[in-house]
């Protein structure tokens, strides 16, 4: 779906005297990576919550040994899952498709020496350059950006 845009329909209203009402109505599209650059410019961090998946979490725990244990991380954000389980040791792979959160799990990472290949690209252009041994593959909270 690359280049998929995304539209909405911003609706205005005063109300400059009496039971007068005048709408104003503006349609506007953007691309998803311009939707999440525009989202992190006007939202305070934690953007994505500042814990883990729980489910996710325990999948990943249940592993004895984290190094023999590669997750993929599909829709990785800022690095809610990613960062944690890297930490864990796990090698991991994140996939993101917008600039400045690929960018934000980059220097996080690098900081703390992680095990932690960033992606920057739309998940469903290609997959040759992924792994072909992920233990456990992530999509959380990513569904309503592949729908329709």
């Amino acid at each position: 779906m690359p280049g998929a845009l995304r539209s909405e329909i911003v609706i205005t209203y005063d109300s400059p005297m009496g039971l007068m009402v005048n709408y104003h109505g503006k349609a506007q599209w953007s691309n998803l990576e311009a939707s999440y650059d525009n989202w992190l410019a006007n939202r305070e961090p934690p953007l994505f919550g500042s814990e883990p998946d729980a489910r996710v979490w325990a999948l990943a725990t249940a592993a004895n040994d984290p190094a023999s244990f590669p997750i993929l991380d599909i829709g990785a954000g800022t690095g809610r899952n990613t960062l944690p389980l890297a930490r864990r040791g796990h090698p991991l792979d994140a996939v993101q498709l917008s600039s400045q959160f690929a960018e934000t799990i980059r220097q996080q990472a690098g900081r703390e020496a992680l095990a932690v290949r960033v992606i920057q690209r739309d998940v469903f252009t290609t997959s040759d350059d992924l792994r072909r041994d992920y233990r456990l593959i992530l999509l959380s909270e990513v569904a309503p950006n592949v729908c329709c």
